[in-house]
């Protein structure tokens, strides 16, 4: 038996889209044998061959991912029988390890999937002479291909999920540039800072911010008192001024 492969439904219905593929083949998931209260059976998918010259043959799938799984099913080989009617040929899709070809139905063909495709394992045989799809049926194809695509919409989902964490995540690592470009430049400034004011690069906070609004206070009464000087000295200047001109108004 080949290496045994663990895989999901989901992978395994990945994998059957690309082995009937489209324009080749039509396939969809989760096909009952009829709609409304006759809908109690179900077959994992229904793949259609869509060329003429190939006999359109219809081909039933079921999916099984585990041991246990499997052997509910060939123990009750009914549940599939009365979709597979319709079908010209029959698959059992599985990752490898699961099923034993020689221990499958002798009509079932093996799909096995290695972990990236489908291999096939054994040709399912033809039907010598399937039913003829009822209109019950087709009307259950038909809104199985209608059905909203779980794994697609889970795709996208995941799609949208992963490119908005790469935007946040260049979203974060633009914000860590830009406050490093921001703390460089604080940081320079504060080293200047510093210098200005005659501190060491570990001197407390707190204590450097106290020193510095003392200096900008006594740099803000050295200016009031140098205007206050100008001021007196102008004031001064206009008096010697106006004694001087009256002085020579009364020797005149």
């Amino acid at each position: 038996m080949d290496k045994k492969v663990t895989a999901t439904s989901a992978d395994l219905r990945a994998a059957l889209k690309r082995y009937f593929l489209h324009p080749d083949y039509g396939i969809v998931f989760e096909v009952a044998k009829s709609t409304g209260h006759a809908a109690h059976r179900h077959l994992d998918a229904v793949a259609m061959d869509l060329w003429p010259s190939r006999g359109l043959e219809l081909h039933g799938i079921e999916i099984k991912v585990s041991k246990q799984d499997l052997k509910r099913e060939l123990a009750n080989p009914a549940k599939a029988d009365e979709i597979a009617a319709f079908c010209n040929r029959f698959w059992l899709a599985a990752p490898a390890g699961i099923a034993v070809a020689d221990e499958l139905p002798l009509s079932w063909g093996l799909l096995e999937y290695d972990g990236e495709h489908l291999i096939l394992k054994k040709k399912a045989h033809a039907h010598p002479a399937p039913k003829e799809p009822t209109r019950v049926f087709l009307a259950a194809v038909f809104r199985a291909a209608g059905r909203i695509d779980a794994d697609a919409i889970e795709a996208i989902a995941r799609g949208r999920e992963e490119a908005l964490r790469a935007e946040q995540h260049g979203q974060r690592e633009r914000a860590v540039e830009e406050a490093g470009r921001r703390w460089k430049g604080n940081a320079e400034a504060w080293s200047q800072f510093l210098k200005d004011v005659g501190e060491s690069n570990w001197a407390d906070v707190n204590t450097v911010v106290r020193r510095y609004r003392a200096a900008r206070a006594m740099d803000e009464a050295r200016h009031s008192l140098g205007m206050a000087l100008n001021q007196a000295k102008h004031a001064t200047k206009q008096l010697q001024d106006a004694v001087t001109a009256t002085g020579e108004t009364s020797i005149g």
